[in-house]
């Protein structure tokens, strides 16, 4: 009876000694870490005042328009670009007048705005249009041609060109480049031109890229705050995307993997709820982990060391507490989060268990060798 305790007391530490399989660390471990690497990795237990803290995710921070987006005007839509085709109809006020039409107007039918933004005109020559509004270019025309003909009266219609274009890409029933014209010089409005989106899903972003600035909204908050509907410039880029954030769950949950975000901000409680919540077998309420990368600011304030360049912070929860469910509930998880859980203190010891018990006979066996 003393031989095979000692032999089982000798393979229990064997078997602990070496490290059994285990999803990651524990929470001992992980606390551990963040004391010995205190300039790299802070711990932070979470209580009401980080839950209200570094919980809330302040979506405007990542999607909205910039001050420049909503602060211009609509563009003119009689202004004339490079690019754009001219429809010039002239009356003159004699026969045989200097543009030849025996009875009513002479047309001059999409006549183009070149590069350099001027436009010919037969006895009127080149004349600068782009940049002028269309009745500015009239009365210039009107100026230029009464020199020769007598009273000319001149009408001119612009056909939208290349040079007042935008650009359309993404989840959009018509990708393409349209033009800005009278009926689409909002954001909405061109959207519709489009032939609207091909997924209205609550995850659905459109992104404006204006040269080197950019913004983006949620199409919902598109459609229902007008204060959003942009003007459009020309060249803009607008993409329609479905959002693809996600968090990884890893440890003692029910389910391991990278999850996509099913809504704008999910919390804690509902994270854990998406992978099945905690392993009924492992997982342990009171080690519940958010690894996240901070910015230096955020981390000092969390009460971490002065330094540049962001570093991890450890969340802890501990989910036994009806307080802790609430902070998780008040605590957003963010693009990139690791969501952990830490296995129960008595996992090791129940494999360490399964493993000697399975090995039960052989050792029984041993044993009588050694009694012979």
């Amino acid at each position: 009876m003393i031989k095979k305790t000692l032999i089982f007391i000798m393979l229990f530490s064997i078997l602990a000694s070496c490290g059994l399989p285990r999803p990651g660390p524990n929470a001992r471990e992980i606390l551990a870490s963040a004391q010995v690497l205190n300039a790299e990795v802070l711990a932070v237990p979470v209580n009401a005042d980080v839950a209200r803290f570094a919980g809330p995710e302040d979506l405007s921070a990542r999607t909205g328009f910039p001050n420049s987006f909503l602060a211009r005007d609509r563009i003119d839509a009689e202004l004339i670009y490079s690019g754009d085709l001219l429809n010039v109809t002239i009356w003159e006020n004699i026969d045989d007048g200097l543009f030849g039409a025996i009875e009513g107007p002479s047309v001059l039918t999409e006549v183009p705005v070149d590069d350099q933004g001027a436009v010919f005109i037969p006895y009127a020559g080149r004349v600068q249009a782009a940049g002028r509004t269309i009745e500015q270019l009239r009365l210039d025309l009107v100026e230029e041609i009464s020199a020769q003909t007598v009273d000319p009266q001149i009408m001119v219609a612009r056909i939208p060109g290349n040079g007042a274009t935008v650009t359309v890409l993404g989840s959009i029933a018509a990708q393409g480049v349209y033009p800005i014209d009278r009926s689409a010089r909002t954001l909405r409005a061109m959207l519709a031109k489009a032939g609207g989106f091909t997924d209205e899903s609550e995850l659905t972003e459109v992104l404006v890229q204006r040269g080197h600035v950019s913004g983006s909204i949620w199409l919902d908050d598109l459609l229902a705050q007008p204060q959003f509907d942009i003007a459009l410039m020309p060249g803009d880029q607008i993409t329609v995307r479905q959002d693809r954030r996600a968090f990884t769950a890893i440890g003692a949950v029910s389910g391991q993997s990278l999850v996509e975000f099913p809504k704008p901000t999910i919390n804690l409680i509902e994270a854990l709820g998406l992978v099945g919540g905690l392993d009924p077998r492992s997982g342990y309420p009171d080690s519940v982990f958010i690894l996240r990368a901070e910015t230096p600011t955020r981390l000092q304030q969390l009460g971490g060391a002065a330094y540049s360049g962001q570093r991890q912070a450890i969340y802890a929860f501990d989910l036994t507490e009806p307080s802790g469910l609430f902070f998780g509930e008040q605590f957003n998880i963010r693009d990139g989060d690791i969501l952990y859980a830490a296995e129960a203190p008595y996992t090791q010891f129940q494999k360490a268990l399964s493993a000697i018990t399975g090995v039960a006979s052989p050792v029984s066996g041993l044993n009588d060798t050694f009694s012979n």
